[in-house]
């Protein structure tokens, strides 16, 4: 601090007694054209955002107005004239890396006259302030689930800005107490406040996952939370062993459930939409076709709770990169695969009871991970009795329900992700008291494979490809229903399939993230019903009935969502094109007398926009949105095929029409 002392006083002897108006011309001249940009980027910075207001004033009163002519001459060509070039350059580094603590000493050394020769303070000053020049900070973004850098993702720091580098680093300068914000279209928006960005820039390194959907208006169930707890619900040990995912979307006040068993088949109701007004989708592709017409089996009792990660609700009809879904998409996510930098084992194991209704539930699930591999095994089994009310009713609701799998996990290459899983589910002996029957058994297999590439190209970011297939085998009959009259025996066999594939690309066209795609299901079912009278005018007769007609239905869909970030603001575009194919490959004759066409060809095209903004009050961060969408869906096999069979909440059988209108 004694050479910056010595270096003050000099540089304002210099100054006030020897140089000439006509030095700051040069002084001008030189910065403008003779020193690099990134030094009058700096030089600017350290005036604009650092000087305080009254050092502006007395920088430039002495320098305009106090300079004297009286020796310049003598003095500019004897000194200046063979030092300027090196000397004026040291000052302006000395003078652009000093900070308000090195000017407040500078002033008090002038004062005080301390004086030593020009050169040498020059130089002892810059080398000691060299000591203080500040370091910049640097953090490294990688996504959680696979290591990769995340490019492209904006910060504002205090008066600083930037966007990572395709290495995933941010580079800043700290200052004490500002709160750092960061946000990227495919990780969210997130704050770090002081403490945390110290935290980070001594490990250099922070993990995020992704949030695909965070544009959307969204809910999110949290089976292992990982991310934003604004966003989340947390789920306990008891509800991940749930064998039915319905029951975990009823902890939201806009979901309820169509209850027709007592502890099996919850079938979702979401704003008053249900069915296939709703679109729920297994990582956003897959799916499963309800085989019994009264739907026992729905879509989510298929997804296995113990390998869910979360639970995505995208609110409304705007997100159409899954499908067509007026009230919802529903979108399953599991959980991410475990590649290890080293070989571990992994496993746990949970179990509980519960005494009303002797219900036991258990799932585990045991695997074994390295580099470039990963594979587990699950399973899950529940199963319980009739239980009581709170007045002492018996509620007939005995179940068995299994669930195992299997998956398998692969890394060929640090930027590639292959993700192979199977599923069987296995239901048996379920009551179903308010339906003419019960659930005797329910086989259904999933199969499911993924290939994730990250290309991270100049537009090209990366492409993901699914197939996947799902077979249901259900049975259904009145055997064991205790019945006061019995009329008849009824048992009803169907299979349903639902198979398919998608593939989606996200592109960076600009200053936006563009993803396109394609994607394919063909959902079909075949069945009959036997009924055998055995009292009443039709006694000893047999009939057997086409439930089904071996319907099917082919989607074929291109989609794109546009998505951009600016500032606070985040704009979405979605649009859908889907081509929708239906017809019955066995129809009965009955049925071909109402309805004589048979094969049935819609095209239904989708739209959707919407802006987010996000505030900050009260030291919360809130979000408001605005979203409009027109979407069309044609109907589902139920509603064009099923053939006299009751399905909805009373029993008259209900007649398909295959020429029915989308909606």
């Amino acid at each position: 601090m004694v050479f910056n002392t010595i270096f003050t006083h000099q540089f304002r002897q210099r100054i006030t007694d020897h140089l000439p108006h006509i030095f700051i011309y040069q002084f001008r001249q030189s910065i403008s054209y003779q020193l690099p940009h990134f030094i009058i980027y700096q030089f600017r910075q350290r005036i604009s955002y650092q000087l305080p207001h009254f050092i502006m004033q007395q920088f430039r009163h002495p320098v305009s107005y106090q300079l004297s002519a009286h020796h310049f001459t003598h003095h500019f060509k004897k000194s200046l004239s063979n030092r300027l070039s090196h000397l004026l350059l040291y000052f302006l580094l000395a003078f652009f890396c000093l900070g308000p603590a090195d000017l407040a000493v500078l002033a008090q050394a002038s004062s005080t006259g301390e004086s030593k020769g020009f050169n040498s303070s020059v130089l002892a000053s810059l080398s000691a302030t060299a000591e203080t020049l500040p370091t910049a900070q640097q953090i490294r973004l990688r996504d959680k689930d696979d290591l990769m850098p995340i490019s492209g993702a904006f910060f504002e720091y205090g008066n600083q800005r930037g966007v990572s580098d395709p290495a995933g680093t941010i580079s800043f300068y700290y200052r004490e107490g500002e709160i750092m914000r960061v946000s990227h279209v495919s990780y969210g928006s997130w704050t770090w406040k002081d403490e945390k960005v110290q935290r980070l820039v001594e490990q250099g390194i922070y993990h995020r996952s992704s949030i695909t959907f965070d544009l959307y208006p969204v809910t999110i169930v949290a089976l292992r939370p990982k991310t934003r707890p604004e966003e989340k619900k947390h789920i306990d040990h008891q509800e991940r062993m749930a064998h039915d995912a319905s029951t975990l979307l009823n902890h939201f006040s806009a979901f309820s459930s169509i209850r027709k068993s007592g502890n099996y088949g919850f079938d979702p109701v979401f704003r008053g939409f249900k069915y296939d007004q709703l679109n729920i989708v297994l990582d956003g592709a897959q799916s499963a076709t309800a085989a019994c017409p009264n739907r026992m089996d729905p879509p989510t009792s298929q997804m296995a709770p113990n390998m869910l990660e979360r639970i995505e609700i995208l609110k409304g009809p705007y997100a159409l990169r899954y499908g067509s879904g007026f009230g919802a998409t529903i979108n399953f996510i599991p959980a991410p695969l475990r590649f290890s930098e080293e070989t571990s084992i992994y496993g746990r194991i949970s179990t509980g009871y519960e005494s009303n209704g002797n219900i036991l539930r258990s799932e585990t699930q045991a695997g074994y991970s390295g580099t470039f591999y990963d594979i587990s095994l699950f399973g899950a089994w529940s199963q319980g009795d009739n239980y009581t009310t709170g007045s002492g009713d018996i509620v007939q609701a005995d179940f068995a329900r299994g669930s195992f799998g299997a998956r398998v996990g692969l890394k060929p290459t640090p930027n590639q992700k292959i993700s192979i899983s199977g599923t069987y589910n296995r239901a048996l002996d379920a009551d179903f008291p308010a339906l003419p029957m019960d659930l005797r058994r329910d086989d259904t297999w999933m199969l499911n494979a993924r290939h994730d590439f990250r290309i991270s190209g100049e537009k090209l970011l990366s492409w993901n490809t699914t197939l996947f297939g799902s077979w249901v085998d259900h049975l259904m009959n009145n055997h064991l229903k205790p019945l006061e009259t019995r009329m008849a025996n009824a048992e009803t066999s169907a299979q349903t399939y639902n198979y398919g594939g998608r593939t989606e690309g996200t592109w960076k066209p600009g200053k936006g993230v563009l993803y396109t795609g394609s994607d394919l299901r063909v959902e079909g079912a075949k069945g009959t019903r036997d009924r055998e009278f055995i009292s009443g005018p039709l006694a000893g007769s047999a009939f057997r009935d086409n439930v089904w007609q071996k319907a099917q239905i082919i989607k074929t869909g291109f989609f794109g969502e546009y998505q951009r970030h600016t500032g606070r603001w985040n704009y979405v575009l979605s649009g859908r094109l889907e081509w929708n194919r239906a017809e019955i490959r066995d129809p009965d004759q009955i049925f071909a007398l109402i309805h004589p066409q048979t094969l049935v060809n819609h095209v239904n095209p989708s739209l959707s926009g919407g802006a987010l903004r996000s505030f900050d009050i009260w030291g919360e961060n809130m979000e408001t949105g605005f979203w409009i969408g027109r979407t069309r869906r044609s109907g589902s096999l139920i509603e064009r095929f099923i053939n006299f069979f009751p399905v909805g909440q009373d029993p008259y059988e209900m007649v398909g029409n295959p020429g029915l209108s989308p909606e």
